[in-house]
């Protein structure tokens, strides 16, 4: 992309329907996958897919009451609204998270609520995919599986019947694999 963000609503409209992938390269690793089949819109427009990582948009009240002491990263869009589409998102983390999820809660701002979209399990490099389909403010958590609850083989093994579990606790102090570098 060479620096730009905007992408005109042509491009999409043009592929739509059709099983084309476009890859936008970002910079800095950063990339966004699209196909043609994943457009919805009749008419998308134009679509500044800009992304910002690490910022502090999502108020920290907000994050700790949802995740505690979780070690979580926020990241911002710069377009705002519905895409139109499905978008993809990929951007590198540490490699020691390899095996480890990277879950997406996205931050609605009416409710003051952080809504979980995906999780995906980061790869043996670090790479992580999310998948968008509208741009707002995001919160990304790491953790041992997906904090939506599709991977809760713990709980028929829990017999404490606390209801605790690890995907609940905060990581201990000084625990690297919550400190995901970039």
């Amino acid at each position: 992309m060479n620096g730009e963000t905007l992408v005109p609503g042509d491009v999409f409209n043009d592929i739509k329907g059709k099983d084309i992938t476009i890859i936008l390269d970002m910079g800095d690793g950063i990339s966004w996958t699209i196909n043609g089949k994943d457009i919805t819109s009749d008419n998308v427009g134009d679509i500044d897919f800009g992304v910002e990582i690490g910022t502090n948009t999502i108020p920290v009240e907000i994050i700790n009451k949802v995740f505690g002491e979780r070690y979580t990263m926020q990241l911002s869009l710069a377009y705002e609204g519905e895409f139109g589409l499905t978008a993809v998102l990929s951007f590198k983390l540490d490699s020691k998270n390899a095996g480890l999820y990277a879950n997406l809660f996205y931050y609605n701002v009416n409710s003051g609520e952080l809504e979980f979209i995906c999780a995906d399990e980061i790869d043996a490099d670090g790479t992580v995919r999310l998948t968008f389909t509208h741009a707002s403010d995001y919160a990304i958590v790491i953790d041992r599986k997906p904090l939506d609850g599709s991977l809760d083989t713990d709980t028929e093994q829990n017999t404490d019947n606390s209801g605790d579990d690890d995907t609940q606790k905060a990581p201990a102090t000084g625990d690297d694999v919550w400190n995901p570098l970039w």
